[in-house]
Parts: C-alpha cells; sequence; structure tokens
C-alpha cells in the first residue's frame, strides 16, 4: 500500500549526486578551519617568542595560548649596587660614617669663633702692641693671644709708613755715602760670663723664674711690666751669670722693650741716670742677655726706642719753636741730649733715616734750622747725630755750625736762637 510517511522521506531525500557535493563541501570547511587553526597558533607563538626577546633578549619555549604566562625577569643591577653589597661596600659605609660623626663633633669648634664677643673675657691695653686693646678670653695668655700681632709701636709704625712714603720714586743722591751693614751700637756691651757655685746657681734660677712669672700675671692682667721687677730680673740673672727664657718670644720681646723704655726715660730725665746701680746702656745689654734674646735682634729694639723717643722729643721742640716758646723748646733738646750721650743712635742708620723723613714731614727747612742751631749751641758734640734726625748731611752743616760758633759767642744764651 502506499504509505504516506515513506513518500515523504522520499520526497525529502537528496538525489545520490547531491549527497556528494555536500560531504565535500563540509569536507573542505573542515579543512579551512583547521588551517585558519593553525595560522592563529603559529602567529602566537611568533607575538610569544618577540615579547620573550624583548624582556630577557631570550626566546622562551613551550608558551601555548591559554597557558600561564612565564615567570617575570628583571634587568641587571648596576656595578656600584653590587660592590656595596660586597663586603669592601660596607667597609666604605662605616669609614665614612665615621667621618661625618667626626664632622658633626667639629661643627661647635668651627662656629665657636663667630661669636667672639660674647666669650667671657676681658679688653686689655698692650703696651708691647702700641696700646691697641685686645680681647684675651677665660683660659687664655695675653702672650697666645698678642703673637700673632705685630710689636712695633705706634710710632715705630708712623715713622714707617713715612719713610716709605718718601722713598717712593725718590733717587738716591750722588756722593751720598752708602750705609754698610747693621752694626751694633757703640754702647753695646753684654756683661761677662761668671762662674758660681751650682747651688747659688739653683737658687737664682728659681727667684728668676718666680720674676717671670710675676712679669707675665702682671701683664696678663693688663699691667705694664713694672720697672722694678724688670730690674730685679737684672740683678738676679747678672749675679749668677744664669739665664731664664719667658714662656713665649713675644713676651720676652716685650719685656725687652719696656725694659729699654724704662732706660731711655731715666736718660732723658737726668744725666748720668742709673737703673739698680747700672747704666741705661748696661741695663738694656744685660737683660738681653738675661731673656736670651738674640743679640741683634735685641739691639734693633733698642735702637727703635731710642728712635722713637728721639722723635718725639724734636717733633716737641719744633712745636714749641712754632708757638714761640723757647723755653719748651730748649727743655726737649735737653732731654735729647742727655738721650744722646747715654744711648747715642749708631751713625747714618736705619732709625736716624726714619726719624729724618718723619721730622721732615712735620716741620718747616727753616724750624729745622733753629732747631738744629740752638742744639748745636748747648751740645756740640752731639750735633752731628741730630742734623742727620733733622734730615741734614752732618759734613756739611756741622762745619757750618762750628765757623758760626767761633763768630757768635756763646754766651749770649741759646734761648735767642729759638726767637
Amino acid at each position: 500500500m502506499d504509505d504516506p510517511r515513506q513518500r515523504s522521506v522520499e520526497m525529502f531525500k537528496p538525489a545520490k549526486g547531491k549527497r556528494r557535493t555536500l560531504l565535500k563541501q563540509e569536507e573542505s570547511s573542515e579543512s579551512t578551519v583547521g588551517h585558519l587553526v593553525e595560522e592563529a597558533r603559529s602567529k602566537a607563538s611568533s607575538i610569544q617568542q618577540s615579547v620573550s626577546k624583548a624582556l630577557t633578549g631570550k626566546s622562551e619555549e613551550g608558551f601555548t595560548m591559554g597557558m600561564r604566562s612565564p615567570a617575570p625577569s628583571y634587568a641587571p643591577q648596576p656595578a656600584w649596587v653590587q660592590f656595596l653589597k660586597s663586603g669592601m661596600g660596607y667597609a666604605v659605609i662605616a669609614a665614612a660614617g665615621l667621618v661625618l660623626i667626626f664632622l658633626l663633633r667639629q661643627l661647635p669648634k668651627l662656629f665657636k669663633g663667630m661669636g667672639g664677643s660674647r666669650q667671657k673675657g676681658r679688653w686689655v691695653n698692650d703696651r708691647s702692641l702700641g696700646g691697641k686693646a685686645i680681647f684675651i678670653p677665660d683660659g687664655q695668655t695675653m702672650a697666645s693671644v698678642s703673637k700673632g700681632y705685630d710689636l712695633a709701636t705706634a710710632e715705630e709704625r708712623d715713622m714707617a709708613r713715612e719713610r716709605a712714603t718718601l722713598q717712593v720714586g725718590a733717587p738716591a743722591p750722588q756722593g751720598t755715602p752708602q750705609r754698610e751693614e747693621e752694626e751694633l751700637p757703640e754702647w753695646w756691651n753684654p756683661s761677662p760670663a761668671l762662674h758660681v757655685s751650682l747651688y747659688y746657681k739653683d737658687e737664682a734660677e728659681k727667684n728668676a723664674k718666680s720674676i717671670v712669672r710675676e712679669l707675665e700675671d702682671a701683664k696678663l692682667a693688663g699691667i705694664d711690666y713694672p720697672v722694678s721687677s724688670l730690674i730685679n730680673l737684672r740683678q738676679t740673672c747678672g749675679e749668677a751669670g744664669i739665664k731664664v727664657r719667658p714662656r713665649t718670644a713675644g713676651g720676652r720681646d716685650a719685656m725687652l722693650r719696656s725694659a729699654a723704655e724704662a732706660a731711655v726715660d731715666a736718660a732723658m730725665e737726668q744725666s748720668g741716670a742709673q737703673l739698680g746701680g747700672m747704666p741705661p746702656a748696661a741695663f738694656i745689654t744685660g737683660l738681653a742677655g738675661d731673656l736670651d734674646v738674640p743679640e741683634e735682634k735685641a739691639a734693633n729694639i733698642a735702637l727703635g726706642t731710642v728712635a722713637s723717643k728721639a722723635r718725639s722729643a724734636l717733633i716737641d721742640a719744633c712745636a714749641a719753636y712754632r708757638e714761640q716758646d723757647s723755653q719748651e723748646a730748649i727743655y726737649q733738646l735737653l732731654r735729647l741730649a742727655g738721650l744722646l750721650e747715654a744711648l747715642p743712635l749708631p751713625a747714618r742708620s736705619a732709625q736716624a733715616d726714619l726719624v729724618a723723613a718723619s721730622i721732615s714731614q712735620k716741620a718747616t727747612l727753616a724750624e729745622r734750622e733753629a732747631i738744629f742751631k740752638t742744639y748745636g749751641r748747648m751740645e756740640p758734640k752731639t750735633a752731628g747725630r741730630v742734623a742727620e734726625l733733622l734730615g741734614f748731611d752732618p759734613e756739611l752743616v756741622v762745619p757750618q755750625l762750628q765757623a758760626e760758633l767761633k763768630r757768635v759767642p756763646s754766651k749770649k744764651g741759646s734761648s735767642s736762637a729759638v726767637q
């Protein structure tokens, strides 16, 4: 019988040729899909290798899509980091730390001097520095503070500046005798060595050191060196033939300068003056040996003091002449005469040139001529030394003075010359 269901199935069943075509199309689509998958996998592998090379420089194997990602890689550390991690690096870090700690401890000392005015101490006027006021912190001595200062007096510095001003561009006059090397003054006569018992010498050394400490303490307290202590020191050392050394060379020179000032003042105030039974020259030269001051340096200190005092006397005499005060002018010249009698400056010395340069700046030619003539009438023996101090050539002016003295009697008084 005719079955309607069977007929409908056969109606929709494809023909035999069509069925083969459909099978081929399915196979072709399957191969196309497989090819695409393989191509995608190949590109993925190429991308994975490129990424791996960019990160580590090496290609990694076994990368598959959908699998776990490779372990992260790090860039190599710099050489200095590797050095610091080594044993030598740790040593360098430790040494740097110690240096930093040391510098931090030194910072208070570096900034300590910035607040000098806030430090505890006192101000002292030091005559060895020309009356300069210096600040002495607590715990320090004047010698240590004034060690770096110039020990020349204010007058000596003024004389040097004036002399330097005159010498700039000034040619030496023709026929002027050349100055020989600096020599010791004619009155420089050191004390001879003495031979005493050891016991007496030891006792004298103890006493001398005690006197030196008193002098240093007085200076530290802002007091000038006592002349009595300087005389006592000279007598103690002279009787035993010993030497004593102060703590510093600056203090030693200051003591000798104070002794020279005392000797010069004594010579200017009284003819034939003595200090502790010693003439001014013997006192200076003896104390220079007692303090173990080099001979040339000691002589320069003494001559500088003499020149400074002579300059002051001549300036005062010229000022008195300018004011027509004959008595004051003669008084100053008499003081100068006593100084040059006891402690004369060497002929054509550097100190005399300094005084002459200073006087030439402060007095006129007429004033200097009047002062020279007045002094020459009073003290013709040392007139040549005063001529040098006033800036004159002794070989020219002294013969003129002698000729004038022969013509004019000296009894008319020296006061007429300063009118």
